[in-house]
């Protein structure tokens, strides 16, 4: 929840009722009085009748004097005014705690006594008539009221909150105290107490404010129904204004309807923030506009869809229907496309903020409690409506645009400049529209298909090239990602490393581009493309800015598919690879872990090195490396993934048109077999000298491959132990300072894996940092995890996939791999229910799976150590699964 407190709701014995919720972080205390009648509830004569007690329940009382109400409470630092709508005309102050007796005798002194002074009520009708006045003056207000009575023919709430000049003008004293009489009754009105004030203050104070406040209890006239809009409507005015304006509207839903939480997820989407849709497509567009917006008009009965925008006018203003359409197109767009996961998550975050940051004052949190319990009928709704807004998924805002956004029931709303000619009418105003609901129909239908939930597209093109499609438009970038089967699995002794040198040289030129001319291209676009290789894959990745989305795609073609492996080129990546390959001795760790993999893959690939060996690497030549490419990128075992600021089908049109391309050998077996890892039935040890500070020690096992069902459970293992917080590091470096660093990981590999441990201490404590690893291991089979460290874990776990995948190409990457494993790419979806699905149960079967003593790997690097010690002895009854 974004929110735990709950405010008592209580009726109290004068019939009001009280919502009161303590807050003592400030001496401030917020109290609002919401009176259960707005305009809503006013016959046609009385029409601004609420609005008019808004203004005079502040004029004086009984007992306090004109200004005497607003001079108390301003004498104390306080503020205090009203507002009137639709349902509710509410009265509040707000002011220091210590003088909240006072502002609540003003409040119920003002609800009860007002005096409604001849005087006073005449000049404050005359200030009414100003204030309408007023309103006339403002374009954007006049054209907002035609919509809304063009909308509401039948139901009240077509008519001006504020009432017309007429009805105005016909006031009388008698009027207004008959309204008043008539719905300022205590069983009509909710208190909201909000503050450094307890509930037995408030009672008290109320006991002795509302002795002898009775009335019968309040009736209310049912308010006629509108009937439904069955075509689209239309308004146009003109007037001497600078800036054009367009109001676009619909029927929408009351607060506590069920779709409601949609549609306003909906309307931030589309038109709330830099980043909405309408900013990004309309007012960013060349057509002139400067303002865009949308929102969910929600009060007691069923409101409106409201979106709208502001753009050229003046002497010469610009014809509106580009406008109108840009606009129309946005909305129609959402009833075929559903939004993506990062739209929706969007909009959700700015929902919530929205709430979280109301509720950092006392009024701002008493405004929100009145709302959600006067409006929505129980001061709970607003948490259980923020509970349905984050169940809403990309498929129901689809959904709720279909059923809500439609022409037939539309009403169009323009004001435009007196010097525009030829202002649109109705039928110029319908064919647009109507034109740009087919137009993105047609479009639609085209680029099957659709999105599924997170906003992903995957096209199957032919000759077999899967390419999947996710659209983000957080900022305009996007990667791609082409991926295939390959590195070391695909390499055999005589050739490891060639998929690194592949990677290397991919860009390193082309039949029509030099390594120059890539790296030109490249950084001209502000761009990235390299080539990668590693235990199970080989691909090329790019990451680029939006607007060069075109000549990105073909230089990725053209690099993946046309390269030239010069030979000047060859030679200088081999050569640099061969001094890295020397380089390694450099790296005590490294060393330990090569030695660990040799001996644990044995003859399977994995037990290779990725860059290969110096042998084999000065044995590959140019045809070895061309020879490796082309059998690994053919289109038929390729996965391209794009995530970004992208159009799916443009994307689709894009690979199309570059990266699909013909298989010549349909029966090319894609990797060839390989030799299972040993069978492990003793421990080993093994040693490497080398002339460093420290000794570098690995201890491991056999683990999960990527299919098996531990391989969450051991990656919930590796967080338990690794870490700042794990049990290595507690135990090993915080409690008996063996080291600097310290961590365990599992690796889940194609075919298998490994879980080590690693450490790094000084020589003369090898023996010692050995055996508190394998203490630490004996107490995980004796002792298991508890349910804290479990949930830690997955909580870590859930953190940094979280982070990572911001990026575009971090997700690219996730979909490609997980499409090409055969696990799918929706796989990464339910990554946090299946880390969160692991148990206590689960962690503990996969340490008696896997961690058995007389399977251990140990390798050690570092200075000479004198006498080996002991291998593991496995504890008793600990035999090895058959």
């Amino acid at each position: 929840m974004i929110w735990t407190t709950t405010p008592d709701v209580y009726t109290h014995s004068s019939g009001l009722t009280v919502l009161h919720e303590r807050r003592t972080t400030s001496p401030v205390v917020a109290l609002q009085m919401w009176v259960n009648v707005g305009s809503g509830d006013e016959s046609e004569r009385e029409a601004g009748l609420a609005h008019v007690h808004e203004h005079m329940l502040f004029k004086g009382t009984e007992s306090r004097a004109v200004g005497a109400i607003a001079r108390d409470v301003e004498a104390v630092g306080g503020s205090i005014n009203a507002w009137t709508s639709f349902d509710q005309t509410v009265y509040h102050v707000v002011m220091p705690s210590r003088f909240a007796q006072d502002g609540l005798d003003v409040l119920v002194d003002a609800i009860r006594h007002s005096a409604f002074d001849p005087d006073e009520l005449e000049r404050e009708l005359q200030v009414i008539q100003e204030e309408i006045r007023r309103g006339e003056d403002m374009p954007p207000r006049v054209l907002s009221q035609r919509v809304f009575s063009t909308v509401f023919e039948t139901h009240p709430y077509g008519r001006p909150v504020i009432g017309t000049s007429e009805s105005v003008d016909a006031f009388e004293r008698a009027d207004v105290l008959s309204f008043f009489e008539r719905w300022y009754r205590p069983d009509n009105i909710t208190l909201v107490a909000v503050g450094d004030v307890t509930r037995a203050e408030l009672d008290a104070w109320l006991d002795d404010m509302t002795a002898g406040w009775s009335a019968a209890p309040t009736t209310r006239n049912p308010r006629p129904v509108e009937p439904p809009q069955t075509a689209l409507r239309t308004v146009v005015e003109q007037r001497d204004v600078e800036r054009a304006n367009l109001n676009l509207a619909w029927r929408g839903p009351g607060l506590a309807d069920e779709d409601t939480p949609a549609l306003e997820l909906l309307s931030i989407l589309l038109g709330q923030g830099d980043s909405s849709r309408l900013f990004e497509h309309v007012q960013r567009s060349p057509l002139g506009v400067s303002g865009v917006y949308a929102g969910l008009y929600t009060p007691a009965e069923p409101g409106l869809v409201l979106v709208g925008a502001s753009f050229r006018g003046g002497a010469e203003p610009d014809d509106p229907m580009p406008v109108l359409s840009a606009v129309v197109r946005e909305i129609a767009r959402l009833q075929h496309t559903p939004p993506t996961e990062a739209e929706l998550s969007r909009a959700l975050a700015i929902l919530e903020s929205d709430a979280i940051y109301q509720r950092q004052t006392v009024q701002g949190l008493a405004q929100r409690l009145g709302w959600f319990h006067v409006v929505g009928g129980d001061v709970a709704f607003e948490q259980e409506f923020v509970a349905r807004a984050r169940q809403v998924t990309p498929d129901r805002i689809r959904d709720v645009a279909r059923r809500y956004l439609g022409p037939d029931t539309l009403t169009v709303g323009l004001m435009l400049p007196e010097s525009l000619e030829a202002p649109p009418t109705e039928p110029d105003i319908e064919r647009v529209v109507r034109a740009a609901y087919a137009d993105i129909a047609a479009a639609s239908a085209d680029a099957a298909p659709v999105p599924d939930a997170h906003g992903i597209v995957r096209y199957e093109l032919d000759g077999g090239l899967v390419l999947i499609v996710q659209q983000d438009d957080a900022s305009p970038v996007f990667a791609i990602r082409a991926a295939t089967l390959g590195g070391l699995l695909a390499e055999s002794e005589a050739t490891n490393g060639v998929h690194h040198l592949v990677a290397e040289l991919m860009t390193s030129g082309t039949s029509t581009r030099s390594a120059m001319d890539i790296a030109r291209t490249v950084d001209a676009m502000a761009a990235s493309i390299s080539g990668f290789s590693g235990r199970n894959s080989l691909g090329l990745r790019m990451t680029a800015l939006r607007r060069d989305f075109d000549a990105a795609i073909e230089l990725f073609a053209d690099v993946l598919y046309d390269a030239s492996f010069p030979d000047d080129e060859v030679d200088r990546i081999r050569r640099e690879t061969l001094q890295h390959i020397a380089a390694r001795r450099d790296n005590p760790a490294g060393l330990a872990f090569q030695a660990f993999n040799a001996e644990l893959y044995g003859e399977h690939p994995h037990a290779r090195m990725v860059m290969g060996t110096a042998d084999t690497v000065a044995a590959l030549d140019r045809d070895a490396i061309v020879d490796a490419w082309q059998a690994a990128m053919r289109p038929d075992r390729l996965v391209v993934t794009v995530v970004g600021d992208v159009d799916p089908a443009r994307v689709r049109d894009a690979v199309e048109a570059h990266l699909v391309r013909p298989v010549t050998d349909d029966d090319a077996p894609a990797l060839d077999p390989r030799p299972e890892p040993p069978a492990r039935t003793a421990p080993v040890r093994l040693d490497d000298t080398l002339d460093r500070q420290q000794a570098h020690i690995v201890l491991g096992f056999p683990g999960a491959s990527m299919f098996d069902d531990d391989r969450l459970a051991l990656d919930v293992l590796a967080v338990v132990l690794g870490g700042q917080s794990g049990r290595l590091f507690v135990e090993l470096r915080d409690n008996q300072s063996l080291a600097y660093s310290v961590s365990a990981w599992s690796s889940p590999g194609y075919d298998s894996g490994s879980f080590a441990f690693y450490i790094a201490t000084s020589p003369e404590r090898v023996d010692e940092a050995i055996d508190g690893i394998r203490g630490e291991i004996e107490r995980l089979r004796t002792g298991g995890i508890t349910e804290d460290e479990l949930e830690r874990a997955q909580r870590y776990l859930l953190g940094r996939r979280d982070i990572a995948t911001q990026r575009h190409g971090a997700r690219a990457g996730y979909y490609a791999f997980d499409e090409l494993y055969g696990f799918g790419y929706a796989y990464s979806f339910a990554f946090a229910d299946r880390v969160e699905a692991v148990t206590v149960a689960d962690v503990e079967r996969a340490i008696e799976t896997w961690l058995i003593a007389d399977r251990e790997i140990l390798s050690v690097v570092g200075p000479a150590l004198g006498e080996t010690p002991a291998l593991a002895e496995p504890p008793p009854g600990a035999d090895a699964p058959e």
